[in-house]
């Protein structure tokens, strides 16, 4: 059922008397320079949303992939399954700084998928309507901003082009516009109340995502949850106190008994056995090393 289409937000109000919204970013940025209106240009969702229903499993043959983080890898990864021949991604700031999990670029880079940092868009080429290359430019790291990472400058003379015949735009998400709540400038986000989850309509609580409040981030998105349950409880007349199981103790160890030991490794497809097909890369545990790794839970930076 879609809000809005099958039944209106405000009749969902009007039959509940409290509604928690966590609907997510679900609509795709773009990147906001010249020539995305040409064919063969498209945002990392509406691809791996097109892929994944088996709507059109067509793929460019010189892809170039613009973002640094999971739905970039994500999409890089799934276009060599399809057939892509050549799949550059750009990412505006160095490998170490990209939001992507440091195995998933390994296992990109493992594939065939080139990584180019440092590089910032400018504009999309076309011919005759359809994607003909990208041009960009190289940046430098320069002086540490307010939020503790180096700043990134233009290198004069810098630009290059890169011949392709699709873009995938795979930079950020934002709400849905087309949702009635939104209020906030630009409609990235939700004005919600840090504190006590509740959006600026009575009954109405938001979080995830969707909330200014530490998005991105999942353990944030189940706290918001929680803290949004809690809220709404006492909204109803309850207590706000939350069934949490059974208490579970965790045993206290002697620093006599403490040894360090990583993660134990997991058994991965070989990059020539996973790139022709979309089987699960990560086979699991050896059984003893399950054993062994099950040992270091709870006080896993201990052990």
């Amino acid at each position: 059922m879609r809000i809005g289409t099958d039944l209106s937000f405000e009749d969902l109000r009007a039959s509940h008397d409290a509604v928690y919204v966590a609907i997510g970013t679900q609509k795709s940025r773009l990147l906001g320079i010249p020539g995305e209106t040409a064919r063969g240009v498209e945002s990392g969702l509406h691809f791996l949303r097109r892929i994944g229903l088996k709507k059109d499993l067509t793929v460019p043959k010189r892809l170039v992939v613009v973002g640094g983080g999971s739905t970039a890898m994500d999409v890089a990864m799934t276009a060599i399954r399809l057939g892509s021949a050549e799949v550059t991604v750009l990412y505006r700031r160095t490998m170490d700084e990209m939001p992507a999990g440091a195995e998933d670029v390994q296992m990109a880079l493992e594939e065939g998928v080139r990584i180019e940092t440092l590089v910032s868009p400018l504009e999309i080429l076309g011919q005759n309507g359809f994607v003909t290359g990208i041009r960009a430019e190289r940046m430098a790291l320069g002086d540490f901003g307010k939020d503790g990472r180096r700043r990134t400058y233009t290198v004069p003379s810098s630009e290059f082009l890169i011949p392709c015949d699709g873009v995938i735009a795979a930079v950020n998400q934002e709400v849905d516009e087309s949702f009635s709540l939104i209020t906030d400038e630009g409609g990235s986000s939700f004005n919600v109340n840090k504190f006590t989850s509740a959006t600026q309509q009575s009954g109405v609580f938001a979080g995830g995502d969707i909330s200014p409040w530490g998005a991105n981030v999942v353990i944030t998105a189940i706290a918001d949850g929680k803290r949004a349950a809690s809220n709404i409880d006492k909204f109803l007349g309850g207590t706000g106190e939350l069934h949490k199981g059974e208490t579970i103790e965790i045993p206290v160890l002697r620093e006599e008994e403490v040894t360090e030991h990583p993660r134990f490794p997991v058994k991965k497809l070989p990059a020539e056995e996973r790139i022709d097909s979309f089987q699960e890369i990560v086979c699991g545990y050896h059984r003893l090393d399950a054993m062994a790794e099950s040992l270091r839970c709870l006080h896993c930076d201990r052990r």
